[in-house]
């Protein structure tokens, strides 16, 4: 079984698999290049200069003292801290650019509302998704419209590829934590 604090644990770990979803190597670069001890990991083909955007809810966000002006606080204590970090050790010569912006709370529909001015104004090169877990905590006993909830998502997707038809995708699976916070979690 896997708790929260277990799960923000095995971030960094997990941080380095979505890392490497992204692609093969940087051209000239090595696996490991920081020689962290207890694993080894390509790293990903990112162009020199890629802006990488991620978006979704509180896992993204993760915002405990971030702030929008204090580059040293901007992208949050989430996964996207921890891939930054990494990836800036690792490939500091590629001169990437990264963003976060998750926002705690939101829905797939809430993403869509804020889509244009938080991502395609954005132009990313490489974009993750991580969003739906507050679409299933919030359906209560109506349930969540799965076709809007498509829809929603699927709007999404389209307006994003066709701004950049060559951007690249990180889709994320929502999921719910054991915290002892919500009943009936196992049934999710």
């Amino acid at each position: 079984m896997i708790d929260r604090r277990n799960f923000l644990k095995s971030g960094a770990v997990c941080s380095g698999a979505v890392a490497v979803t992204a692609g093969a190597k940087l051209e000239g670069a090595t696996s490991n290049p920081s020689e962290v001890g207890g694993y080894d990991y390509r790293l990903p083909e990112i162009a020199h200069g890629s802006r990488l955007l991620f978006q979704g809810d509180s896992i993204t966000d993760m915002k405990w003292g971030r702030n929008q002006k204090d580059r040293n606080h901007y992208l949050g204590h989430s996964y996207v801290y921890l891939i930054a970090s990494r990836l800036g050790v690792d490939m500091a010569e590629a001169g990437l650019e990264f963003f976060n912006r998750g926002m705690s709370g939101h829905t797939v529909g809430n993403l869509k509302a804020r889509w244009q001015k938080d991502a395609i104004d954005m132009e990313p090169d490489l974009l993750s998704i991580l969003i739906g877990v507050n679409d299933v905590g919030r359906s209560g006993k109506k349930g969540v419209d799965l076709k809007q909830w498509e829809d929603d998502y699927r709007f999404i997707l389209d307006a994003s590829r066709k701004a950049n038809p060559k951007l690249r995708l990180v889709l994320l699976d929502p999921f719910v934590l054991r915290s002892g916070r919500r009943k009936n979690a196992d049934a999710w």
